[in-house]
Order: C-alpha cells, then sequence, then structure tokens
C-alpha cells in the first residue's frame, strides 16, 4: 500500500516537474523568437533611417567594433528629417568610436518607448530615450537605453565597454546633435547603481539649487566610480547620464555619467572651390 501511495506520489511528481519544464522551454521559446524578430525589426528600421537621412550606416562587428564611415555626415537636414517622420525625436545620440549610434525619443512617460521602435512598432529592444521630467537645457539630461541580453551591439548593450578600463579609453567620447547645435561629451564617471538606493539617491535630478546641493548628488558617483576617466564635473557643468541595466543582476543599473565640454554650429556645407570657368 505504501510502495502504491509513493509510486503515485512520484507520478504526480514528475507530471508536475514535466509541465514547468515545458513552461519553461515555451517561454524561452516565445522570448526569443520575440527578440528574433524585433532584432530584424530594429535592423530594416535602422536601414531606413539612415537611408533617410542620407547617412552611411556603420557596419558592426561582435564586441562593439565597426567599420566606420571615413566621414560621419550628420547635417541639419538629417535631424529635421528624423523629426517630420517622428515628432517623438529629440537628438541623436552617436558614440565618436561608432559603438552606439541612435536616435534618442521623449514621450510624456518613461514606458512608451520601452518595447517601441524609432516608427512606434512594438519592439523587444525598444530604442533609447529621454526621461519625460528632462528638458535639452536641464544641467543633467537623463538618457535610457535598453541591454539587449543576446546582442551585445544593440541599443545600450554597448555601454557595458565602458567598465574595462583599456576598451573605456577608445569609447569614452560622444555627440549629441539637435538641431541648430552639436553638443560634445567626455564620459566622467561609470558606475553601478542600485535599485536599493533609491530611497537616498535619484540620479535623474536635472538641476540644482545650489554647490551645496550639486556637491551632495556627485558623492554617489564619485564614491562608486570603477575607471579612471581624468574628468570630474564640477558646479556649473553641464551633463548627462545614460541608464542600462546590468546582464544577470536585476538589482543594479550601469549608469554612464558624461560631461559636456563643447557646443558647436553644423559645419557648413562645402560644395568645393569657386572655379572660374570663363575663357580668358
Amino acid at each position: 500500500m505504501a510502495k502504491k501511495k509513493s509510486s503515485k506520489i512520484l507520478t504526480i511528481l514528475s507530471n508536475i516537474l514535466l509541465v514547468v519544464c515545458l513552461g519553461v522551454f515555451g517561454y524561452s521559446s516565445y522570448r526569443i523568437f520575440a527578440f528574433e524578430i524585433s532584432r530584424r525589426v530594429t535592423a530594416k528600421e535602422h536601414d531606413s533611417i539612415y537611408e533617410l537621412i542620407d547617412v552611411t550606416k556603420p557596419g558592426k562587428k561582435p564586441g562593439g567594433k565597426t567599420d566606420e564611415p571615413e566621414e560621419w555626415s550628420f547635417t541639419q537636414d538629417s535631424w529635421r528629417k528624423l523629426k517630420a517622420a517622428n515628432d517623438d525625436f529629440q537628438m541623436f545620440l552617436r558614440f565618436d568610436s561608432g559603438i552606439i549610434s541612435e536616435s534618442v525619443m521623449q514621450s510624456d512617460n518613461n514606458d512608451f518607448y520601452l518595447r517601441r521602435s524609432f516608427y512606434t512598432n512594438y519592439s523587444e529592444v525598444g530604442i533609447p530615450f529621454l526621461d519625460y521630467r528632462c528638458r535639452t537645457w536641464d544641467t543633467n539630461m537623463t538618457i535610457y537605453g535598453h541591454l539587449v541580453y543576446y546582442d551585445a551591439n544593440l541599443m545600450f548593450s554597448p555601454l557595458t565597454l565602458l567598465t574595462d578600463q583599456v576598451a573605456f579609453a577608445s569609447n569614452n567620447t560622444l555627440k549629441l546633435y539637435f538641431e541648430n547645435e552639436i553638443r560634445s561629451y567626455r564620459v566622467a564617471y561609470v558606475y553601478h547603481y542600485y535599485l536599493t538606493d533609491y530611497d537616498n539617491y535619484d540620479y535623474v535630478v536635472g538641476n540644482f539649487g545650489s554647490a551645496a546641493e550639486f556637491e551632495k548628488y556627485m558623492e554617489y558617483p564619485r564614491a562608486h566610480n570603477m575607471i579612471y576617466t581624468g574628468v570630474d564635473i564640477n558646479y556649473g557643468d553641464k551633463f548627462i547620464t545614460l541608464q542600462t541595466c546590468v546582464k544577470y543582476h536585476q538589482e543594479q543599473r550601469l549608469i554612464i555619467v558624461a560631461k559636456e565640454v563643447s557646443r558647436d554650429a553644423y559645419p557648413a556645407d562645402y560644395s568645393g572651390p569657386d572655379v572660374d570657368i570663363t575663357d580668358d
């Protein structure tokens, strides 16, 4: 009797385990399938965006390396074309090394572009977006982007390169392209933010009422900085905060803080030297 009961319990447990395994397999298969569809949608949209703005698309390689075109030619006209295609477009973000080259959107909330592409199609990988509370003239602008587990080149995944001192040296400068100016930045701090610290520290603060308030804000990134950058941010400086997830650590976020170092006008269009074609 005891053997029959034990056998019945084992059968029930085996069936439960089988159902759980099938559920895990089904969910994993769905996630992989959904990611692959999103990856293709993203690639197609990236191609169409580069065609729209008439800029050569970098050819990406594993590890965040790129085959860069000889000259990056993003122009005011490029910005205006993207704005006309989607009014939520705010700026174009590009690391000088080419590891990230993405449009940055902004909605009236921080959920809309989590799973939407530039053209607002559903996308597992989303698109980088500016925090809805930020303004482009704020002291600090916070920009979010996904870490994509299955593709080290998509969205903000390449930011993990900056946690390595050697890779950092080649990937520590970036630009933001606005309608009427280009802002250049150098990375100052690279650190992991712990969600358990939320009640004590908010990295999304956009403006500071005093030097004391600013210095209090900077205590966290300075204390947790993991890379020597040779750059510090002082009261009165402008900066941006880039945020993404940390692989296999749901309680952490990778934060990159970059100091604004210049604002420049777009280069004037160059059509070659004037040539006098009149007869002598």
